[in-house]
């Protein structure tokens, strides 16, 4: 069988050669024929004469061995190959729109693929990723799966036994000073093993030794990037130095380009720059209050995530069971995730919609392209009919056209892939920042791979149900009708409708799609934060633990800070806040007074915010009831606090909660209530209004300036105009005070907005184009039809003219054929949308999936859309002249 494989592989690729051997092999037979009959007695050249008589043709037998060999059907092949370029270059307007739309439609679908294969078909960028698993301990009374303090982390990493190796580290933004280096950038803290649990290795240099953990040495492995843009690419930067948080740290190695780790997660989406060995410090091995640290671990050969978690569930529970005897609600357990699916969970769901969309979208091309071939069919028939006659069998002229529209196919994939390599940087340009690592997305081999599978499939689709149907042409009436136009057969005319109906029908879920996606898009531009972004400028600035170490520096350099910037001129507010709207904020465990907890009842959380300045005036917070803080509110006075309208609602509803009291937690003094302010968006401007609470940073005490929310503030400054133009005096201010202090994330509030809403504007930029691209296709393939039925009736539309006709009739019966077919289609698009609508949920805000008001109004875009795309051929029909359209009856 190999040696038949090779001879049969060579007769292909070596065919001259293989072609000589049959004509020596030939001429041997006929001359050894001539040597018999010769010996017989026959002249030498009568023996040769009937030898080649009795062999007959030589191209009768190498016909037969070249059919024996497989190379005649290559050959065919080739031969209808170069026969449909040849027809393709006969219609160049023809060509070109089909090669246009499959370019467009396959470019898109491989661009998106380019983005689904990195991020979720592409494997993490580490030594056997599938074994890598994330541990979270899951709490719900604390909110469910979080990160865990350093002491959990211990125990764990000491009792389990489901890893081959495990390690921990924390994500956190630090001060880079020195090589004219002089900004805040975002640095991991990782346990010493981590790089080798990875197996990750240096481009330069070493990672850290397992002794710089316990030693605390201050040594920094610097990122590519970091690398190139803080040192140059230098080879020497091996042991200099670089100030971290004001401390000198050596650099001992530079890690690769493609390099990540931690990954970027939907809730962290900047990666680091720079990696420091992880030493937990006494105080954060004290307790369990460091809710901020991650464990990571390389599953033994046999364990999968699901028996690792409940091993790791059974330890955690025996970790917190003192805690749950005093609080029988308290439930502890393990959450491990696979690696890779934390981090592409919230991108997934996204993409495989995108990559669905792009797909119903070049459906709707094929079907159009399939229309515009079976209307071109029309023209072929005497062609068709001829290779009939003269007895070309069906199975030949079917092989012979779905290799011409498989050309089509073939250059419409060349030219898609060429867009998507070009188009892809564009697409990732514009993608939400939670989709993870789009920085390495390219096109690799399963890229092209995909793109050529789909160049096939479109070909397939399109192009073998026009070859059937033309080789289905009646030899006798297509030779009787040559010289003139005919009506369209049954079969054919249904065809050409279902592929209408079938574009009618996608063009509705990709509408229906589009319109939900756009109504959540302008429902979220309409929802109000519960503040005034206009010319608002925000920034951030951590003071060094090193260099702040008291209570009393930290709030004087901010009160310092403050008194600064309201001497800047174009200022109209100012204030520092712990956090700001639209940013994530702080939890605390609270409790109201008056109002106690059931016992074994869950802890309560509450977000709060430590404000110093005018907060609420420079943001333009309504004030609902009582004062706001003042020059009364420091850190002797009475302690209190500012809740959000949603608060007193939940528990002093139709009272003044004025003068009401309310604590963080039993060791802490009560809080007095002075103000009520409105709601504001917290977290992200598609989530709901949560309760909140706000306190004085003076009242914060010297734990709390000295803890990580006490060092970093945000800075707010409201303007009278143009907030960014402030920046530069902002930063002199600041240097002036301390001429190592970087200032960070300098942004106006209406850029936070923008940001905060990126994902919902991308969803419907997308969506929304790929609707308005469907319901082009769409109509335009209606109109083909209707404008193609219309000239194939003209004679009929003549003589029904002729016969006295009004030619509103005309119009009604031409539109009414393209409405039956937009009627079928919306019927079986609808059935399709509300099974589509329902994976699109997650994107939407404030919008059902079955909204009847969006399904109706998509359905009312596409009946005037179609009625439009078929009106202008009907209103051709009305101005037929019956005489010209029955001269040649």
């Amino acid at each position: 069988m190999l040696n038949d494989l090779l001879f049969r592989l060579r007769s292909i690729f070596r065919r001259n050669s293989v072609e000589r051997e049959m004509d020596e092999e030939l001429r041997a037979h006929i001359q050894d024929r001539a040597n018999d009959l010769h010996r017989s007695g026959l002249p030498r050249a009568a023996a040769e004469r009937h030898a080649r008589i009795e062999f007959g043709g030589p191209e009768r037998f190498k016909e037969e061995c070249r059919e024996a060999l497989g190379s005649q059907l290559l050959d065919a092949l080739w031969q209808d190959f170069r026969f449909g370029l040849r027809m393709l270059s006969k219609s160049p307007g023809f060509t070109i729109v089909a090669v246009l739309t499959l370019a467009l439609g396959i470019g898109a679908n491989t661009a998106v693929f380019s983005v689904v294969n990195q991020v979720i078909l592409h494997p993490l960028p580490y030594a056997h990723p599938e074994n890598l698993v994330l541990v979270f301990e899951n709490i719900p009374m604390l909110g469910g799966s979080l990160p865990m303090p350093p002491v959990d982390i211990q125990e764990i990493q000491t009792r389990t036994a489901v890893f081959e190796s495990s390690a921990s580290f924390e994500t956190v933004d630090v001060d880079l000073s020195g090589f004219n280096l002089l900004e805040r950038a975002p640095a991991a803290r990782i346990s010493p093993n981590t790089f080798s649990l990875l197996g990750a290795a240096p481009i330069m240099g070493r990672t850290f030794a397992e002794t710089e953990d316990h030693l605390a040495q201050p040594v920094v492995v610097l990122s590519y990037a970091l690398w190139q843009t803080g040192f140059g690419g230098s080879p020497n930067v091996m042991g200099k130095t670089l100030l971290i948080d004001r401390k000198p740290y050596s650099v001992i190695g530079v890690m690769p380009r493609q390099f990540v780790f931690p990954p970027p997660m939907p809730d962290e989406p900047e990666t680091p720059q720079l990696w420091i060995p992880m030493s937990f410090t006494r105080t954060e091995l004290s307790g369990r209050d460091w809710y901020d640290f991650n464990l990571i671990g390389r599953l033994k050969p046999g364990v999968s995530p699901l028996q690792a978690q409940a091993g790791i569930s059974t330890i955690c529970d025996e970790m917190y069971s003192w805690m749950a005897k005093q609080r029988a609600s308290l439930r502890v357990s393990a959450r491990v995730l696979p690696l890779q699916g934390a981090v592409v969970k919230n991108a997934k769901n996204l993409l495989l919609l995108l990559l669905a969309a792009t797909f119903l979208v070049l459906m709707i091309a094929c079907a159009n392209i399939a229309s515009l071939l079976l209307a071109r069919s029309s023209g072929r028939r005497r062609e068709i009919a001829v290779r009939l006659a003269l007895g070309t069998t069906r199975t030949r002229l079917v092989r012979m056209l779905f290799v011409e529209h498989m050309s089509l196919a073939v250059i419409g994939g060349m030219a898609g892939l060429w867009l998507a390599t070009l188009g892809v940087s564009a697409f990732v340009g514009i993608l939400p920042a939670t989709i993870p690592q789009v920085g390495l997305i390219h096109a690799d081999a399963r890229v092209i791979v995909f793109a050529v599978l789909l160049s096939g499939l479109t070909g397939l689709l399109f192009g073998i149900f026009p070859a059937l149907a033309m080789s289905r042409v009646n030899t006798s009436e297509a030779l009787k009708d040559a010289g003139r136009g005919h009506s369209s057969s049954g079969f054919w005319s249904i065809a050409r409708g279902a592929i209408v109906i079938s574009q009618v029908a996608l063009a509705l879920v990709l509408l229906m799609g589009g319109s939900l996606v756009l109504r959540s898009f302008v429902r979220l531009q309409h929802t109000q934060p519960g503040f005034q972004p206009q010319n608002v400028l925000t920034m951030s600035i951590t003071l060094p633990k090193t260099q702040y170490t008291t209570g009393t520096l930290i709030s004087s350099f901010y009160q310092e800070l403050l008194a600064r910037m309201s001497t800047l001129a174009n200022v109209q507010n100012v204030a520092m806040a712990t956090d700001i709207p639209l940013h994530g904020t702080w939890r605390r465990i609270f409790e109201v007074e008056g109002h106690p907890l059931p016992p074994n009842s869950s802890l309560q959380l509450i977000s709060t915010t430590a404000v110093l300045g005018n907060y609420f005036e420079t943001l333009g917070i309504p004030l609902k009831a009582g004062r706001t803080f003042d020059s009364r509110d420091g850190s002797a006075t009475l302690p209190v606090v500012i809740i959000s309208e949603g608060m007193a609602k939940m528990y002093w509803p139709g009272e003044n909660p004025v003068g009401k009291r309310m604590r963080y937690s039993s060791t802490l003094p009560w809080l007095t209530i002075v103000g009520v302010v409105a709601d504001v968006k917290q977290s992200r401007l598609d989530q709901e209004f949560s309760p909140h609470t706000y306190f004085p940073y003076l009242q914060f005490g010297d734990d709390g300036f000295t803890s990580p929310l006490g060092h970093a503030l945000a800075l707010i400054i409201k303007t009278k105009s143009a907030p960014l133009a402030l920046l530069p005096g902002v930063r002199a201010q600041v240097q002036a005070l301390d001429p190592q202090e970087p200032i960070a994330n300098a942004r106006t509030m209406d850029e936070i907005i923008r940001r905060s809403a990126w994902s919902r504007r991308f969803n419907t930029l997308m969506f929304g184009g790929f609707a308005c691209v469907a319901l082009f296709l769409a109509s335009a393939g209606l109109y083909g039809l209707v404008s193609y039925t219309v000239n194939q009736r003209k004679q009929e539309i003549g003589i029904r003219v002729a016969l006295g006709a009004q030619r509103l009739a005309v119009l009604r019966m031409v539109l009414l054929h393209g409405l039956r077919l937009a009627a079928a289609g919306l019927a079986i698009g609808l059935l399709l949308s509300l099974a589509f609508t329902r994976f699109i949920a997650s994107l939407l805000f404030e919008v059902a999936p079955n909204d009847p008001a969006t399904f109706a109004g998509a359905a009312v875009l596409l009946v005037a859309v179609t009625l439009l795309a078929a009106y202008i051929p009907a209103r051709r029909a009305m101005d037929v002249d019956p005489v010209i359209a029955l001269r040649y009856e």
